[in-house]
This record gives C-alpha cells, sequence and structure tokens, in this order.
C-alpha cells in the first residue's frame, strides 16, 4: 500500500504501533493544523496489546480500522487523521475523516473534539448543509468541549468566540477566561490575544501598555507574527515605559516582515534606507521590502518606492515609476501631491 500526500517519519515507514504511541507524531495536516498532542483520556495501551501485529503497515491499518469500528476513540481519531493526510488513499476522503473524527469526539476525545471543530469552521467533510450560524454554534461546541479538558489551542478559539460573538453570545469576562487559560499554557495565539486586552482595555481589563508588551514578548517569541510587529513598535516608539531601542525594533519587524506583514516590512525599508538602529544603509535591501509591502497595496510603501524613483535612491531617476507609485499611493499627504503633479506636468512637457 502506498503512502501519498503526506510522508511519515522516515524511521517510522512501516510502524504506525510506533507513531501513534508517541502521540501521533505525523506530518501536520492541512492548512498548518498541528495536533495539540495533550492527554487523552483512554489508555493508549488499549490499543497495544499485541505488538507483533501491529509490526507492518498493512497489519497496523488492519488493527486500527477494527479497533475504530468497535468503539476505540483513539483508533477512532488515528483513522480520522490518516484519511485527512491522505496516508490511506489517494483520494481525499474529508468525509471519511470527518465520520471519524466525530465518533472519537463524541465519545470525549480531546484531540478530535478539536479537529472536528475546524471542520465545522471550513465546511470541510459535512455530512448535511447547515447554515452558517448552526456552523458556527457546531465549531464553538466542540472547541469549549476541547477546552474545557485543557486543550489550549481550543481554549483560544472559546476565547474568541466569546470575544466576537462566533456562535454564543459575545462575554468578554469568559473571552477573558479562556484567552488567561490557553496563555499560561504557553499557546501564544492565547497571550497574543491576552497582549490585546491589555493594550486597549477590552471589557474588564485595565488598559495597561506593561502588560501589553510582557505578553505579546511571550507570543513574539514563540513566532506570532503580529507579536513580533507589535514588540517592534513598542521597541521602536518607547510605548508603555518600554526603553526606546532601535536595535530590537528592527530585530522584531524584520521578524515579523520574513512572514510578510506588509506594515512590518514598509518599517524595514525604512531602516535599511535610512540606517537606523545601527542597520548598514543599503538602498537595494530598502528597496526590496518596500516592494514587498507594496505589492499588498500599503500606501505609505507606495508613496516611498515612488519617492525612491523620483529622487533616484537605490534606482535610476524614472519618473514614471514614481508617477505610477505616488498615484497608486492615493496620492498620500501635501507633499505627495505636490510631487505628483510635478511628475505629470513634466510628463505632459514630455510628450
Amino acid at each position: 500500500m502506498m503512502l501519498v500526500g503526506r510522508k511519515l517519519l522516515p524511521s517510522h515507514q512501516s510502524h504506525l504501533s510506533i507513531i501513534f504511541p508517541k502521540r501521533y507524531l505525523i506530518d501536520q495536516p492541512f492548512y498548518k493544523l498541528r495536533p495539540p498532542f495533550s492527554k487523552s483520556n483512554y489508555d493508549i495501551k488499549d490499543i497495544y496489546e499485541n505488538e507483533k501485529l501491529l509490526a507492518d503497515y498493512s497489519s497496523a491499518l488492519k488493527f486500527y480500522t477494527q479497533s475504530a469500528e468497535k468503539g476505540n476513540p483513539i483508533a477512532q481519531f488515528c483513522m480520522g487523521y490518516l484519511h485527512l493526510c491522505r496516508i490511506i488513499s489517494e483520494d481525499y476522503s474529508l468525509k471519511d475523516s470527518f465520520k471519524y473524527f466525530k465518533l472519537s469526539a463524541d465519545q470525549g476525545n480531546i484531540d478530535a473534539q478539536y479537529f472536528l471543530g475546524q471542520f465545522y469552521n471550513r465546511k470541510m467533510g459535512l455530512p448535511e448543509k447547515l447554515s452558517t450560524l448552526d456552523r458556527r454554534k457546531l465549531f464553538f461546541q466542540y472547541n469549549k468541549l476541547s477546552a474545557d479538558q485543557g486543550n489550549p489551542k481550543s481554549q483560544y478559539l472559546v476565547g474568541e468566540c466569546y470575544e466576537h460573538g462566533k456562535g454564543v453570545s459575545k462575554d468578554l469576562s469568559n473571552a477573558l477566561k479562556y484567552y488567561n487559560l490557553s496563555a499560561d499554557q504557553g499557546y501564544f495565539c492565547g497571550q497574543f490575544a491576552i497582549g490585546e486586552m491589555y493594550e486597549f482595555g477590552k471589557g474588564a481589563v485595565p488598559e495597561d501598555l506593561s502588560k501589553a508588551f510582557e505578553y505579546y514578548k511571550l507570543s513574539a517569541d514563540q513566532g506570532h507574527k503580529y507579536a513580533q510587529e507589535n514588540i517592534g513598535f513598542f521597541y521602536y516608539l518607547g510605548k508603555g515605559g518600554v526603553p526606546k531601542d532601535s536595535s530590537e525594533a528592527f530585530k522584531y519587524f524584520k521578524l515579523a516582515a520574513d512572514q510578510g506583514l506588509k506594515i512590518a516590512q514598509f518599517q524595514v525599508g525604512i531602516f535599511y534606507q535610512h540606517s537606523k538602529g545601527g542597520v548598514p544603509q543599503d538602498y537595494s535591501e530598502a528597496l526590496k521590502y518596500y516592494k514587498l509591502s507594496a505589492d499588498q497595496r500599503y500606501p505609505m510603501a507606495l508613496h516611498s518606492l515612488g519617492d525612491c524613483y523620483y529622487n533616484g535612491i537605490g534606482v535610476p531617476k524614472d519618473s514614471s515609476e514614481a508617477f505610477k507609485y505616488y498615484k497608486l499611493s492615493g496620492e498620500q499627504g501635501d507633499e505627495a501631491k505636490k510631487r505628483l503633479k510635478n511628475v505629470s506636468s513634466n510628463k505632459n512637457k514630455a510628450s
């Protein structure tokens, strides 16, 4: 039987008996969803009574299938995961994946509850058509079941549901409760959400920029791109009593920029153009980051590209390109309007 779509870990090519007891060490599935790998409610030994039977892939698959059909919730979760990752068949069977996740989730499996929530949220493999409201309610319902068993990802998602009234009545007190549960387990999305609540003083949370910085930093250092951008501004502007530090600001802006955030990309361009924070002046790098940001239609980056072509910064002077970018920027500000008018006037004279 050929493995397709996803590869197993090299040392586990034919030993699902090794993979699953180590908390489902299969490659992550679609859209970068990562299993929470939290403690299961069921004894893993229930599935592994006969190691010889699980010595090869086909025997293991047969065993999981039989165990799932007999109602073992861990086997059901594993079958759902295998269908999701297209390891069982070349056919991308989301309906089979949904079926097994639901069987497992309805028996209380914490991981299956989390995954089933994603299926409802993304309209994947559903056996019947549901309204947006019904899907949101089920997304909330299954994530809350998982959250109340300690899953930090579901705790964050439940907090988000309460904050925005998604599938449940808006309740900022409960949003804070679940965000805190998630953040206390070190989940970077939960930490970011708490940071936002402190930065903007949401609900009963008082505005506290030093607390916001603390939570953003925890999240940023785990790779959360929006937290990285926020930390960049804290250092750049000296927000919340944080000492200004252009070097640290550049570090976090670049981390966020390299994950595709347009404002951070623009900021990195500024650092390279004007040699801020000890960053060596590099017009080609400035142009690179301005263009990355401009490609996402960030007005200030479009304006800065117009300036580069207008003044010949890192590129030959080019009034046509300057005109193009000034116009795309929406003619921001009096100076941009003036330059756009000058460039337009020069173009008319040339013609």
